[in-house]
């Protein structure tokens, strides 16, 4: 099992410990007030289309090739999915987050929960970061 199928497998264990869907909501809104923000532009280039709300993802690279996202989204709930997200990805090569497959909330337990719109809006997110992980390994190839 790789890096990335570790901490999803992580997070899943977590939230089938949470005994019903008030307390993986809570746990979600907590998240959500916690995830450590890092101030950048909402651009129209950074915004993630397909979201039910409105998010925005910024990503950055380091020399040693890790990959790093940071969120905002005017909903708490999605806030708290992004941190989800970006917290199995954080510090991971372009090639792990690319070797990722499946739907996010169905692997961890609590797609049901959401709207097909909230759904989307997640699926978004990681198809942007994934998007980023591939300039960036393309960049790679060329230097």
């Amino acid at each position: 099992m790789n890096n990335i199928q570790n901490r999803v497998k992580k997070l899943k264990d977590e939230f089938d410990l949470l005994e019903d869907w008030l307390d993986q909501y809570t746990y979600l809104v907590s998240i959500a007030t916690t995830f450590p923000e890092k101030e950048f532009e909402e651009t129209e280039n950074n915004k993630i289309q397909g979201c039910q709300s409105i998010a925005y993802l910024d990503c950055h690279h380091d020399q040693k090739n890790r990959v790093f996202f940071y969120c905002k989204s005017d909903s708490l709930v999605i806030q708290g999915l992004l941190g989800l997200v970006t917290n199995c990805f954080n510090g991971l090569t372009p090639e792990e987050i690319l070797d990722f497959s499946g739907d996010f909330l169905e692997i961890i337990g609590i797609k049901k929960h959401f709207t097909s719109t909230r759904s989307v809006g997640i699926e978004s997110a990681i198809n942007k970061m994934k998007d980023y992980c591939k300039v960036l390994l393309k960049n790679y190839k060329r230097n």
